[in-house]
């Protein structure tokens, strides 16, 4: 009896181990949205900060350097007083932003995905926090007003 059993419990082995979920080969890019903004119909230069993304049971969780590190070699030159235009193929939920100052952003609920930019003409950073269901993403936007 063992003889025959042997094979019989073999073969639902195999069968089982056939049946069993693998793992999908499907990639998925685990990363936010990527905006467009612009000044007077110019596109600008930004860079992703730090985010957070989940998408389809995967999650990743990115840290970076502080804004002025993310923009170092970055400059956008526009007029003072412009309209800094966002724009999302897929729109955020909600979205806040502000100026760097003193290592800290002190971060203003956005209505509109239009930002009046200084008056005065200097060098600074603005910073946008954008959250969907998936996750959330802070840009950083170099200016030089003129």
């Amino acid at each position: 009896m063992r003889k025959r059993l042997l094979p019989v419990i073999m073969l639902l082995c195999l069968v089982s181990a056939a049946c069993t979920n693998q793992p999908s080969n499907k990639t998925v890019e685990l990363r936010p949205p990527e905006p467009t903004f612009t000044v007077d119909g110019k596109e600008l230069s930004y860079n992703i900060g730090t985010y957070s993304w989940n998408d389809e049971g995967q999650a990743v969780n990115v840290d970076t350097a502080k804004p002025p590190h993310l923009v170092e070699n970055m400059e956008n030159e526009v007029a003072s007083n412009a309209q800094l235009e966002i724009r999302f193929e897929n729109a955020p939920s909600q979205m806040k932003g502000g100026i760097w100052k003193e290592n800290t952003v002190d971060m203003v609920p956005l209505k509109r995905h239009k930002v009046s930019l200084p008056k005065k003409s200097d060098d600074f950073i603005y910073v946008l926090q954008a959250s969907w269901e998936e996750g959330d993403a802070i840009y950083v936007i170099p200016f030089k007003t003129k």
